[in-house]
């Protein structure tokens, strides 16, 4: 892997890497060069105070779907950033739904005070609805590719960084989109909750076959548990994170 100069490095911090049914790892979620999170599970907002990060930091935070172990820790960080008197604007991003959907967790959560939340925190809503986007948010490229996860609506994202692309496939099958969003990467983040490949997730055999395939793409597998774990000690050209694991690239 070629070392890029320190002004070019992109600082990947895995603040979790695992699936609902892990033992050992938190749910998946991840942080770019500390502004960029990549889905909220539940007691993110605690995870990321754990590893002293300013969460006024954080801009974008991008929801690949609204199954719990990716969303349901929003309401908590919303409030615990509404609390830091924010003057720049929170940007969440998410499948179409994506207001309704964290207005009802708010009101579930904190009822009488889901107006003020999304008001203080700056919240401002990116509902995705087409079956690819590409656009800019504020000073950030990003693309959103629909994904395959059963019947829940999911997306992938890419982000432009320093002149490459970072992507993150959150949960999904194999697609036709999922192969445009490696195929365009340097850097991908790969579901890698399985032994096999189901419809809706992607397993240790997707994840070999592409680092075999893009020798000069750099792959992570996440979402992991222990259920896979014991049957991987290395994967080649394959990173496995753990919690908290900081990579620069």
């Amino acid at each position: 892997m070629k070392t890029q100069n320190n002004r070019d490095k992109m600082k990947i911090r895995f603040l979790g890497v695992g699936s609902p049914l892990s033992q050992r790892y938190y749910n998946i979620s991840v942080l770019i060069n500390d502004l960029i999170l990549l889905d909220a599970p539940p007691g993110i907002d605690k995870k990321i105070m754990e590893y002293n990060l300013p969460l006024d930091d954080i801009n974008y935070v991008f929801i690949t779907h609204f199954h719990g172990d990716h969303i349901l820790g929003l309401p908590q960080f919303l409030l615990n950033v509404r609390m830091l008197k924010r003057t720049k604007p929170l940007y969440v991003v998410g499948p179409v739904g994506i207001e309704n959907i964290v207005r009802s967790l708010l009101k579930l959560t904190f009822k009488g005070e889901e107006e003020d939340i999304i008001e203080n925190s700056k919240t401002v809503f990116v509902s995705i609805s087409e079956e690819r986007v590409q656009g800019d948010i504020d000073n950030l490229t990003f693309g959103a590719y629909k994904l395959s996860h059963g019947n829940e609506i999911d997306y992938g994202y890419s982000i432009c960084l320093n002149n490459r692309i970072i992507s993150y496939t959150g949960d999904t099958g194999p697609c036709e989109n999922l192969e445009i969003l490696v195929k365009k990467s340097d850097i991908i983040i790969l579901d890698m909750t399985f032994e096999n490949t189901t419809k809706t997730h992607l397993g240790i055999d997707y994840t070999k076959s592409k680092s075999k395939e893009y020798k000069d793409k750099i792959f992570f597998g996440v979402h992991r548990g222990k259920e896979i774990d014991d049957l991987i000690i290395d994967i080649k050209g394959v990173n496995l994170p753990a919690d908290g694991d900081i990579y620069e690239i």
